[in-house]
């Protein structure tokens, strides 16, 4: 019974390492050299000085062309190119074209706003109706995200429940979980080796017929009884809190981004 604390702590350590938990992917970029940004930059300038000068179809056509393939283009850059987009649409009297690509431009600029001499008052227009549309995609992005992480939360909060600790690992909370995982095993096993001493003790006591046995052995029972009270009343104290911490506590941003990516 001695070495109870060690096989549960050797238990532990195998279950925390096995058991299953969210698998990421990562995502892999490929670079590109000063020539080739500055290249694409120079498509951009192109394609305004495209539609400045009225050739409307070509601005269009090299617009989508770039965004086809945008490489290392700027926020800025590509938000500029579907206003281009929908100056053009309005021009050919697309004006749901039009709300859809300032849709796109505000995707990349949130900040966008409308010119209130460059921009005609029809062009105004079709902009506060993207710009109204932007507004309720980004509030359901935001309701989707919270129920996103309410359900991370719960699926935590599950983990610990089955393996206290594995909650707060898979919200990137490593330490924590570990202290926690370890606090609770230990304390299962002082609780079970315990628990499983006292009742001889007790007998011992029992059975003693000398006044110093006796004091002896009631001094090993008292003190075993405590152990075994304390050791039962911090696991199960540490099973419930683990199962609340990985529940209510908040996800490392990393690990949330990327398990929403998993899903």
């Amino acid at each position: 019974m001695v070495k109870a604390p060690l096989i549960f702590a050797v238990m532990y350590c195998t279950l925390a390492f096995t058991y299953p938990t969210l698998s990421f992917g990562q995502e892999n970029g490929v670079g590109q050299t000063k020539g080739e940004v500055d290249a694409q930059s120079d498509l951009v300038m192109q394609v305004v000085a495209l539609y400045e000068s009225g050739k409307l179809d070509e601005a269009e056509h090299l617009a989508l062309k770039t965004l086809d393939a945008p490489g290392d283009l700027g926020r800025p850059e590509l938000s500029e190119l579907y206003v281009i987009l929908a100056f053009c649409a309005i021009a050919s009297d697309d004006e749901e074209n039009s709300r859809r690509h300032f849709v796109s431009a505000l995707k990349y600029n949130p900040n966008l706003k409308p010119d209130p001499i460059g921009w005609s008052p029809k062009v105004r227009q079709v902009f506060e109706r993207a710009r109204t549309e932007w507004i309720q995609i980004t509030e359901l992005a935001a309701l989707s995200e919270v129920s996103l992480e309410a359900e991370f939360c719960r699926r935590a909060s599950y983990n610990s429940l089955i393996l206290p600790g594995s909650g707060q690992i898979t919200k990137g909370h490593v330490l924590s979980g570990w202290i926690q995982g370890v606090v609770f095993w230990g304390g299962l096993a002082t609780a079970i080796y315990a628990n499983s001493e006292v009742p001889g003790l007790r007998d011992k006591y029992r059975a003693a017929l000398y006044p110093d046995d006796i004091k002896s052995s009631y001094k090993s029972y008292q003190i075993m009884s405590r152990l075994a009270i304390i050791s039962t009343s911090v696991t199960i104290s540490f099973y419930g809190y683990s199962a609340f911490d990985a529940l209510t506590r908040k996800p490392e941003a990393d690990v949330m981004a990327r398990g929403v990516q998993g899903k």
